[in-house]
């Protein structure tokens, strides 16, 4: 239960982080600010108070998953997880490999969409 909820709070904090960005960037476009630099200035400002906040809330002590493919890196190396990766996938069930393919495909259309209509307002407004 608590991984559904921290896997549904990354989500939504996520695209929250999102909305909150793409409103903030056209509020400063529309009133006069449109030096895409500025922009990125500005991003990466957030971005490292992101950083900051996250590295402060993080708790010092955890306890890591004895399977966790770092784990498995630094004891096996990049095969170990190759083959870890392979294992996990195969035991997955049916809704889960379609669940997978779902994300990879929906994160793939976000960028890519993003990524066309950036060079479409380019375009248009110089």
């Amino acid at each position: 239960k608590w991984r559904t909820a921290a896997s549904a709070s990354v989500f939504a904090a996520y695209h929250l982080g999102n909305v909150v960005g793409s409103a903030l960037g056209q509020f400063l476009v529309d009133t006069g600010l449109k030096r895409l630099r500025s922009l990125f200035i500005l991003s990466w400002i957030i971005q490292v108070i992101a950083l900051a906040l996250f590295v402060a809330l993080v708790p010092r002590r955890f306890h890591a998953d004895r399977h966790s493919l770092g784990n498995i890196l630094r004891a096996h190396g990049l095969c170990g997880v190759i083959r870890e990766t392979i294992a996990t996938y195969r035991e997955m069930s049916l809704m889960g490999l379609l669940w997978t393919v779902f994300w990879v495909c929906g994160s793939a259309s976000s960028f890519i969409f993003g990524n066309w209509y950036q060079e479409l307002v380019l375009l248009l407004n110089p």
